[in-house]
């Protein structure tokens, strides 16, 4: 999966803020409460249609320098194996919209209700949610929880990460 690129309007500190990503590892550097973490969490809540990350319900990631009328949303563009994914989360008014834009060509696809969004997201990602929560969008003070792990634990880590159940699988049956 990569990031292409985030529109944050009315979203925790930022009233307007749009981020393009380059390919590649991208560093975020900025001062305390300056909005790296929210900026992340904003992604990732796009990403998974979860918003717990911050405290508080969804509508108190509001902006609070929003007037009452005005959108809050989070508009995010992945790219996954040539698909497109084009996510926007609404927290006022609350709705979905997910664009998928095959790698094959085909016609777009444009999905509305959440529940069917998140899990066209994680069908085209092959991954789960906790999978993304553990291993994609980490908080800044967790990078390095899996050294913490048991052998035992980061080998099953390390399993759900790369998919080893599948080697494991065709060596049991190759003997």
């Amino acid at each position: 999966m990569r990031l292409i690129s985030t529109e944050q309007t009315n979203f925790c500190q930022f009233r307007y803020a749009k981020y393009q990503f380059a390919p590649g590892m991208t560093l975020i550097l900025g001062r305390n409460g300056s909005g790296k973490s929210n900026l992340v969490k904003g992604v990732y809540a796009s990403v998974t249609g979860d918003f717990g990350r911050n405290d508080g319900v969804k509508t108190d990631n509001i902006c609070q320098y929003a007037p009452p009328n005005e959108p809050a949303r989070i508009k995010s563009v992945i790219e996954h194996g040539g698909t497109v994914l084009e996510i926007t989360r609404n927290l006022r008014p609350a709705t979905t919209r997910l664009v998928i834009r095959p790698a094959d060509g085909a016609s777009e696809t444009v999905i509305t209700k959440t529940a069917e969004a998140n899990d066209a997201i994680i069908n085209i990602l092959g991954v789960s949610g906790r999978m993304l929560a553990d291993y994609v969008f980490v908080d800044q003070w967790s990078i390095f929880d899996f050294l913490s792990m048991m052998p035992a634990e980061r080998a099953k880590a390390f399993q759900r990460l790369f998919r080893t159940e599948h080697a494991e699988a065709l060596w049991k049956s190759v003997g």
